[in-house]
């Protein structure tokens, strides 16, 4: 079960960002009623598939 659940969550790391950048994705956030680590990471996917182009 603990394999599983490692296998679902990804990698962790620490990231620091510039304070307008922080308020951005936690105002974004909050509007979408989603998890912080959820917006990171859908502009990391959409950045990705924009230089696969």
């Amino acid at each position: 079960m603990e394999s599983e659940l490692k296998k679902r969550q990804g990698q962790q790391f620490k990231l620091r960002i510039p304070d307008d950048l922080y308020e951005w994705v936690k105002k974004t956030a909050q509007e979408n009623d989603r998890p912080m680590a959820y917006i990171v990471n859908r502009a990391i996917k959409q950045l990705k598939k924009e230089q696969e182009i």
